[in-house]
């Protein structure tokens, strides 16, 4: 085995090691946030509510109920009502994150916002987005109250969020694989000095 290619396993096994030892501190209990993260690895949501009423429409901010969920689950603090100016603050775990707004009869909306798709963010840890909910009337309505509830988290248009690893598992996977391509490289110089010698 050369040295080269020994240096590549120390240099993977070191960082498939510390992989292992970091994931547990981005544990979390029963949905309700961090257990052992510290302030410097949380990023930052506000979620902001603005209603146009322009269309006869008599509802306010705080008429709307929002979550925030995390894999299926609502984080701490959510479902809340919509407030508008400074909106909601949550402090969170990086990772992918849902904010929804229930249906309305007689409302629409929109989001915007840096880095957001439909309601959905990846947070990232120091990252602080602020995600505004635009809900416009179409007329005057009601609550609609018989809409399907789920675990899953959905889109606005009623799909449901794919499966996806986190980040530590990512780099997991990329360690791994590189201590793949060293044992390959290693049994080929191995394969090729038998044939020369």
């Amino acid at each position: 085995m050369t040295t080269k290619y020994r240096k590549v396993l120390v240099v993977a096994a070191v960082a498939t090691l510390g992989l292992l030892m970091i994931a547990p501190t981005q544990a979390s209990t029963n949905g309700n946030g961090p257990t052992y993260a510290s302030l410097e690895t949380m990023g930052t949501i506000h979620v902001v509510n603005v209603v146009l009423n322009d269309n006869k429409g008599t509802l306010m901010p705080a008429d709307f109920q929002m979550t925030v969920k995390h894999f299926g689950g609502n984080v701490q603090g959510s479902p809340f009502a919509a407030v508008a100016g400074s909106g909601v603050t949550f402090v969170l775990e990086p990772g992918t994150y849902v904010v929804s707004q229930e249906a309305v009869d007689g409302y629409s909306g929109t989001w915007s916002g840096d880095e957001i798709t439909n309601g959905f963010i990846y947070l990232h840890a120091g990252q602080e987005v602020t995600m505004t909910r635009t809900i416009i009337d179409d007329g005057v309505g009601n609550v609609v109250a018989n809409e399907p509830v789920t675990d899953e988290p959905v889109t606005e248009t009623g799909g449901t969020l794919p499966a996806t690893a986190t980040p530590w598992f990512n780099a997991l996977v990329v360690a791994l694989l590189i201590a793949a391509a060293g044992v390959v490289g290693m049994r080929r110089s191995v394969v090729l000095r038998n044939r020369r010698g």
